[in-house]
C-alpha cells in the first residue's frame, strides 16, 4: 500500500506541477499577445510619423525658396561675428555702394554662389576695400588662380526680401591675412 501512495502523491506532484507550467505558459503566452500588440502599435504610429514626415517633405518641396534669378539693383545686408565676440554685426550696401559683375551671382535652385566688392573710408583720404569671397584671407583670394565664390543657401522669402545663410568670409585689403566669417545674407530687391 504504501508504494501505491507514493505513486498517487508523485502523480499528484506532476499534475501541480502541469497546472503550474500551464499557467506560466498562459502568462507567458498574455504576455507575448502583449507586446505583439504594443509593437503593432509602435508600428503604426511609425508609419503615421513616415507619411506625416513625407507629406511635409511634398510640401517642403512645393514651397522652398528659390534664389532669386537676379540682384541686380538689391540692397544687401551681410551678418557676421568677429572672433570671439558673440554679438552679430550687420552691414547693409544700398546698390550704389557695392560693386558686382552679373558672372558674380550665380543662382542654383535654393543656392546662389556670390561674390563682391565695396569701400568704406579708413582714416584721412583713404579708404579699406572689402570683398565677399569663399577665401579665408586677402592674401588667399591674391593667390588663388580663380577665385571662389560665397555660397548662399536662402531660406526665407517674404515679398521682395529674401533671407539665408552664407558660407564665406569678408575680406580686407588692410588685414591680408584674416579674414571675417560671414553668418547670414538678407537681400531686397528692387520694386
Amino acid at each position: 500500500m504504501p508504494a501505491l501512495e507514493k505513486q498517487e502523491h508523485s502523480f499528484k506532484q506532476q499534475i501541480i506541477e502541469q497546472e503550474r507550467n500551464t499557467k506560466t505558459m498562459q502568462r507567458l503566452l498574455q504576455e507575448g499577445e502583449q507586446q505583439r500588440h504594443a509593437l503593432k502599435i509602435k508600428e503604426e504610429d511609425l508609419k503615421s510619423r513616415l507619411q506625416d514626415l513625407s507629406m511635409e517633405k511634398k510640401k517642403e518641396g512645393g514651397s522652398a525658396v528659390h534664389a532669386p534669378k537676379s540682384i541686380a539693383g538689391a540692397t544687401i545686408t551681410i551678418e557676421y561675428k568677429l572672433e570671439g565676440e558673440n554679438r552679430v554685426f550687420k552691414q547693409t550696401l544700398p546698390p550704389n555702394d557695392y560693386f558686382m559683375e552679373e558672372k558674380d551671382y550665380v543662382p542654383q535652385g535654393n543656392t546662389a554662389f556670390i561674390s563682391f566688392g565695396y569701400s568704406e573710408p579708413f582714416g584721412a583720404a583713404r579708404f579699406m576695400n572689402h570683398t565677399i569671397t569663399g577665401a579665408r584671407s586677402f592674401n588667399e583670394l591674391m593667390d588663388a588662380d580663380k577665385t571662389r565664390p560665397a555660397i548662399i543657401t536662402f531660406t526665407h522669402k517674404k515679398g521682395n526680401t529674401y533671407t539665408g545663410t552664407i558660407k564665406g568670409y569678408m575680406v580686407n585689403d588692410r588685414m591680408p591675412s584674416q579674414g571675417t566669417r560671414l553668418s547670414g545674407i538678407t537681400i531686397t530687391l528692387p520694386q
